[in-house]
């Protein structure tokens, strides 16, 4: 008996632990339970366990490096885009000064030829282009043929669909999301002229008067800001304001002067600003925004649709720029006992 307790008995036991070990190494792969009770016995859990840990780490990193991808985008197209300047937000006016949102919307389309260039097509060949017109009705004799291969280029399919089709889609897309009353819809595409709707209430009269804008063969750019004031039933005072969204890609063909024309209107309407949306980024268009407390922003090269619209939307909202001006009373004097 003694014999069976010090040598048959251990052996039994070592026996059995053999065979613990035998059904336990098996079971690390189908029983994840068993490899965290038994992580010396189960080596394979730990490798388990580190590339899991390793297919983490790693989706993590892709994920930070995209963020910092969109992060340094976004910087680059801020550096295009200026934000724009809002220098009277609402919590810096007294209840009695605060702006009231605008009355009435003006879309206004740029519909010159030009429009037909590709929504990506570089700065370049804009101010070329600009360059070999001179802001004149035509070109000279000489310079034609270049002209001539400047447009053919803009219009390369390589840059996208065209800027008109591009803002028809941006502007219907914006139509959706823009909680207004009156609205105009307004296009210029030739000197001394402008096509201006009566006001409407209904958007999908809005949407079929944009998807109807036909091209025309020059930028009117001065002629079309002077007309528009004329056009538009308010904006002559401060306290009933009206937008204008002034959608364009450059500099005017028919010998205006755009920043003479918006200082005479910010004279004469001071209720009436033009936010702009500019899809090249020429100094026509800045000065139109600023002299009229509008604010300016440029198209950053591959923006699309929802993001264009998204400034649309917000051209057409936004509240005058400046407190209302204080209104100064003077207390009737006591009387004299």
């Amino acid at each position: 008996m003694r014999l069976f307790g010090y040598v048959i008995l251990p052996v039994g036991f070592l026996l059995l632990a053999l065979v613990v070990f035998r059904l336990v190494l098996p079971a690390c792969a189908a029983l994840p339970m068993v490899g965290k009770l038994f992580p010396s016995r189960c080596p394979g859990a730990n490798i388990a366990t580190a590339d899991t840990v390793l297919r983490a780490e790693r989706d993590r990193g892709a994920a930070l490096r995209s963020r910092i991808g969109q992060l340094e985008r976004g910087l680059m197209a801020l550096g295009n885009c200026p934000i724009p300047e809002r220098r009277a937000e609402a919590p810096f006016c007294p209840p009695e000064r605060m702006p009231p949102p605008p009355n009435e919307v003006v879309f206004l389309i740029d519909a010159s030829k030009s429009m037909e260039a590709g929504i990506d097509a570089p700065r370049t060949i804009d101010e070329e282009l600009t360059r070999l017109s001179a802001g004149s009705r035509g070109i000279r004799a000489r310079d034609r043929a270049r002209f001539d291969e400047l447009v053919r280029e803009a219009r390369s399919p390589r840059y996208g669909e065209s800027r008109i089709s591009f803002t028809r889609r941006a502007l219907i897309a914006a139509l959706d999301q823009v909680d207004v009353g009156p609205m105009r819809v307004g296009s210029f595409n030739a000197c001394g002229r402008l096509a201006m709707s009566v006001r409407l209430t209904d958007e999908r009269r809005a949407r079929s008067l944009i998807e109807a804008i036909r091209l025309g063969n020059y930028t009117a750019l001065a002629d079309a800001i002077k007309l528009t004031a004329a056009m538009v039933t308010g904006g002559t005072t401060a306290e009933d304001p009206v937008n204008v969204v002034l959608v364009s890609d450059g500099y005017d063909t028919c010998g205006g002067d755009p920043c003479a024309a918006a200082r005479a209107v910010r004279s004469s309407h001071p209720g009436l600003r033009f936010n702009v949306i500019d899809l090249v980024g020429l100094p026509d268009l800045r000065c139109v925004a600023e002299e009229t407390g509008g604010f300016y922003q440029v198209k950053p090269a591959g923006v699309d649709i929802s993001a264009l619209a998204e400034a649309i939307r917000a051209a057409a909202q936004t509240a005058p720029g400046a407190c209302l001006p204080e209104t100064n009373t003077v207390a009737p004097e006591e009387p004299s006992r």
